[in-house]
């Protein structure tokens, strides 16, 4: 609900089914950016051929997956304050970092944006997320780029003892 007019800001988002939205936003990135429908919830139900190259993961290895858990994502502040920005604004931009399928962990400059999608009569929300791979990042520098989080901690000093 947006706090000035009262409105569902959710309906001021488009009404544009998330097939539709994915190929929009794969002509306007080009295949330089990897594109992500997901849930709110983070399953994905896309996975571009940029994706597929960008992360390793095939599209059916990736999809019915939670994409924050298969990219193992460290976030700059927690998801729950990403997620409402998300809400509130429409959209949500920053820098992530992501794990490969190879266990290298990249930094991404990511785009998040609301979409609808038509299910059966309802209208589910969905994220359409473009990432742009910005360069490898080592579990040295990791710390460097985002705050850590307690899971991002955790998983810096996994990482160090190579576990």
């Amino acid at each position: 609900m947006d706090e000035l007019t009262g409105n569902d800001v959710r309906a001021n988002h488009g009404s544009r089914q998330s097939s539709e939205v994915l190929r929009s936003a794969s002509a306007t990135v080009n295949s330089i950016s990897s594109v992500i429908v997901r849930g709110l919830d983070g399953s994905i139900s896309e996975w571009n051929k940029a994706a597929e190259k960008h992360y390793g993961w095939s599209r059916r290895q990736a999809v019915g997956n939670v994409s924050h858990l298969l990219l193992n994502t460290v976030f700059p502040t927690p998801l729950s304050q990403i997620n409402h920005e998300l809400i509130s604004k429409g959209y949500w931009e920053g820098f992530l970092i992501h794990t490969l399928s190879d266990g290298r962990r990249v930094k991404v400059h990511s785009r998040w944006e609301l979409a609808n999608e038509d299910q059966a009569g309802s209208s589910a929300l969905k994220v359409v997320e473009m990432n742009s791979v910005l360069g490898a990042v080592s579990p040295e520098t990791a710390h460097l780029v985002v705050p850590l989080t307690a899971g991002a901690k955790l998983r810096q000093i996994l990482w160090q003892k190579k576990i």
